[in-house]
């Protein structure tokens, strides 16, 4: 199915699936990060949730209290595919999502593997996104920028968003 498909039918499952091949995105939280901070995103469909291994020294979110409002930005050249997704982030020590999403990518950061004392695990809840999709068809991109050109129509429809609530 192409992603313009899948966009149409149902966008949330293609954020999900977009999360899951692309995993590194950027993180900011509110009243801790000066700057958004590229992050590998472990999404978990079944909770509607976003899990992050973090450090407990992390100098901007090790030391996360309460649950501050967070964004995640998503962009895929590749995919053709962005996204905000905005919700809250706190501090969780969740074993089950530790042993599900654990892997030897984080592995290689904590010394003592899953029971390191520094290893931090951050839960993201989203409560909504904005997601853009373009062709990645490069005839009908051309074919687009030609009828705009050429007074077709007023702009190239080479893209769509949609706003998406999670519960």
């Amino acid at each position: 199915m192409q992603t313009f498909e899948k966009f149409e039918e149902n966008p949330k499952t293609l954020l999900w699936e977009q999360l899951q091949n692309e995993s590194t995105v950027m993180l900011e939280v509110e009243g801790h990060t000066d700057f958004m901070q590229p992050m590998s995103a472990r999404p978990d469909l079944s909770s509607d949730l976003i899990w992050f291994f973090t450090d407990r020294n992390n100098r901007q979110i090790g030391e996360l209290q309460g649950s501050p409002a967070a964004h995640i930005c998503l962009a895929s050249e590749r995919n053709k595919i962005w996204a905000d997704i905005r919700g809250r982030i706190q501090v969780s020590d969740y074993r089950e999502a530790i042993a599900n999403k654990w892997s030897a990518d984080v592995e290689a950061w904590y010394d003592k593997g899953k029971d390191d004392p520094d290893l931090q695990l951050l839960a993201f809840i989203p409560e909504e996104a904005e997601i853009s999709v373009a062709t990645a068809n490069p005839l009908k991109y051309s074919w687009e920028t030609v009828k705009a050109l050429f007074g077709e129509q007023k702009r190239p429809e080479i893209s769509e968003q949609k706003r998406i609530a999670f519960s």
